[in-house]
This record gives C-alpha cells, sequence and structure tokens, in this order.
C-alpha cells in the first residue's frame, strides 16, 4: 500500500539552466558563530574575539548577546545593523 504524503500531488517543474532574468545579487554568507566568522573574514580567533569585544561594548551588549555576521563584515543584533567588523580590526 503506497504511503500517502504532503507532496504526493505536487506537479513536477522544467529545470531551467539560468535564473530567469539573469540579474541577481549574489547571496551573502552570514553566521553567529564567531569562529567560523573569523576564519570567513580573514581574522585569526584572538584578534576577532577582540573585536567582537570592542563591538559589544561600544553598542552596549552583554557577552552572551547573539550577533550575526555576514561575509561583508556587517554586524547584525536583532536583525538591526550594528556596524561593520573591520571597522574595530587593531
Amino acid at each position: 500500500m503506497p504511503v500517502s504524503t504532503p507532496f504526493g500531488d505536487a506537479q513536477p517543474f522544467d529545470y531551467q539552466p539560468d535564473i530567469p532574468g539573469g540579474d541577481v545579487e549574489q547571496l551573502a554568507k552570514s553566521t553567529f558563530n564567531g569562529r567560523y566568522a573569523a576564519k570567513m573574514l580573514g581574522y585569526d580567533i584572538d584578534t576577532f574575539g577582540g573585536m567582537i569585544h570592542a563591538l559589544k561594548h561600544q553598542y552596549r551588549l552583554r557577552g552572551d548577546d547573539n550577533v550575526t555576521f555576514h561575509d561583508s563584515g556587517d554586524v547584525y543584533f536583532n536583525s538591526d545593523w550594528l556596524d561593520n567588523i573591520h571597522t574595530y580590526a587593531p
């Protein structure tokens, strides 16, 4: 007896070799993980840790306040842009 799934009546779609229109911005990579962000942005973990500490002090954030790092260096807290982490590089 076949098992019923929510997608059992889904229709297939045609393969598209290109994105329609062709004009698409590259999606930014982002992470909450400081170690990954340090590697992504080209800093050693000790230097990056100091940069994060300075940024959080500047914006009166606690150590356990999670921020999001984007591959551009932009830092967000609760979906609000704070600053660019490169600003805090030694």
